[in-house]
């Protein structure tokens, strides 16, 4: 069973009231109270519209495809190594999944650590 990041969090409530822990990052798509964050999975599990065209994405993909998307992007892992030290990252992944912010924060704590 794969472990959560330490500071992944898992946001709480429906699609469309969504529950954020308080003082955690929103790192989804967009919800009603909440845009589109620079953090989120452009890839969709299930149907991609937005990205891919209605392309059909299981989990392995969906991650694969955010970890080049990360590659593309490293001012993404950029922005959110300028996080303060201990503040979590919400998504609604429950925490015994593996999820993109995984990816994400695992590859801040490189950035941080190659520093």
């Amino acid at each position: 069973m794969p472990i959560a990041h330490p500071r992944r969090v898992q946001v709480g409530g429906s699609r469309y009231s969504p529950n954020v822990p308080v003082g955690a990052v929103w790192a989804m798509r967009e919800a009603p109270g909440h845009a589109r964050s620079l953090y989120a999975n452009p890839h969709a599990v299930g149907v991609c519209k937005r990205t891919c065209r209605g392309r059909v994405h299981d989990l392995d993909e969906a991650l694969t495809l955010y970890a080049v998307h990360l590659d593309e992007h490293p001012e993404i892992v950029r922005q959110a190594a300028t996080e303060p030290d201990g503040v979590r990252f919400a998504c609604r992944c429950p925490l015994y999944e593996r999820c993109h912010v995984d990816l994400l924060l695992r590859r801040v704590d490189e950035l941080r650590a190659a520093v």
